[in-house]
């Protein structure tokens, strides 16, 4: 059986578990040690447009959106990086800014580690519902980061 989780700002541990069936590999598992098999948080980053996102275990990679310039824009329907889980945003060394915008009209939750591969682009994360950082949240960026 596999439950999915609420996500909050709080440790899986925390949360009472809801059984679902199971979604498969888009979704991100994490270990719970207050449930005796794996969780599931389901849908914790959702692409909008011509973003990608490949989900495996605890790493969220995000890949296509629509470079206009020098900038490079990822859209998301919704954006969530839990603990021990890692964003990585891909870019090509002409980008020099990467930009996320979340659209679902949910704020995000980041607790995990943010990364960039490919440029020393910056990074900023806009969501006009808000932006909540946990205890855990890491940034390995080569440059600047916005929220």
């Amino acid at each position: 059986m596999v439950f999915v989780v609420p996500f909050s700002a709080q440790p899986p541990a925390l949360i009472s578990p809801i059984p679902v069936p199971d979604v498969g590999s888009s979704s991100l598992r994490i270990a719970n040690p207050a449930v005796e098999s794996d969780t599931v948080l389901a849908q914790t980053v959702i692409p909008d447009g011509l973003t990608t996102v490949d989900i495996n275990n605890d790493q969220i990679t995000i890949s296509g959106g629509e470079q206009a310039g020098s900038n490079l824009f990822y859209g998301f329907e919704q954006f969530n990086v839990p603990t021990e889980a890692t964003a990585n945003f891909l870019a090509t060394p002409s980008v020099q800014r990467v930009i996320g915008h979340i659209t679902g009209g949910d704020s995000s939750t980041i607790d995990g580690l943010l990364t960039i591969t490919g440029s020393t682009a910056d990074l900023f994360i806009i969501n006009p519902a808000g932006i909540l950082f946990g205890a855990n949240t890491r940034l390995d960026l080569p440059a600047t980061f916005t929220a």
